[in-house]
């Protein structure tokens, strides 16, 4: 027992679906070929930390490179994440 499909509905249906996922992927793929800064941006701020926590320094200075990291990290990932919004 099943329904009766429409072939030209169902075709209209398929196109109304794909056409914008294809726009996303089409966006997604655009922004990613932006350019290699963000790798670079986080390789250098964990060359400063690792370099940072190299040296002998005092417990608050471990947090304090620490914090700054993560801080630096946050700071990156919001700043890419702006630049990197699907607009279609």
């Amino acid at each position: 027992m099943s329904t009766p499909v429409d072939a030209e509905q169902a075709w209209k249906d398929l196109q109304r679906i794909r056409v914008p996922q294809e726009r996303v992927y089409d966006e997604i793929e655009r922004r990613a070929s932006d350019g290699p800064g963000a790798a670079y941006a986080t390789a250098a701020i964990m060359w400063v930390f690792l370099a940072g926590l190299g040296l002998d320094l005092p417990r608050w200075g471990v947090w304090l490179v620490v914090a700054a990291y993560v801080g630096l990290l946050s700071g990156l990932a919001v700043i890419f994440s702006r630049r990197s919004r699907v607009r279609l």
